[in-house]
């Protein structure tokens, strides 16, 4: 009766925290996160693609260009805390590290390195980090969630040319107060 009490408490405890994880993932997919670095600022977008992995593509943003570095992230939730793994560039495939960031549910931002990041758009907005693409071009996001890709994986350029559109003009409704009262 024990070993029937604790496997039953410990599959509760596993059903319970995957219903955790979904519930934070569909607060924080397809949307545009603004981390302003005091810089040009840099964005995220989460998404699931199309085989369940959930990504995280993170651009850096530069000084009269749109992007001037895009990651991607394999995303793993536990509890509050949304680990970002096996980092790799978008144009290189080079791997770059792993962080943190954990979702503060009452006020609906995440905290990175100990300051708020908040949703800036409602919509997600990610622009191109083809080779040679015309710079302001930007990514179609439900194209590209399409896509099935691995862990640890990158886009071949191909799949770029497929999912690539010409910049969207933004609706007042696409926007959200950076940091709201």
């Amino acid at each position: 009766m024990k070993q029937y009490l604790l496997t039953m408490a410990v599959a509760f405890s596993i059903s319970w925290n995957v219903q955790a994880q979904d519930s934070i993932f569909s607060r924080l997919e397809n949307q545009t996160w603004f981390d302003d670095n005091s810089f040009a600022g840099s964005s995220m977008v989460f998404y699931e693609t199309e085989n369940g992995n959930l990504k995280l593509i993170y651009q850096r943003h530069g000084s009269g260009v749109p992007v001037i570095a895009s990651s991607i992230y394999d995303v793993v939730i536990r509890d509050y805390t949304v680990h970002l793994i096996n980092g790799l560039d978008l144009k290189t495939s080079e791997q770059r590290d792993g962080f943190e960031l954990v979702y503060d549910q009452n006020n609906h931002f995440l905290m990175g390195e100990g300051k708020p990041i908040k949703a800036l758009l409602s919509i997600a907005v990610l622009n191109t980090w083809r080779k040679h693409a015309p710079l302001w071009n930007q990514i179609d996001l439900e194209q590209l969630a399409n896509v099935s890709i691995g862990k640890n994986e990158i886009y071949a350029e191909d799949v770029l040319l497929k999912v690539e559109i010409e910049p969207q003009e933004l609706k007042d409704e696409d926007l959200r107060p950076l940091y709201p009262k």
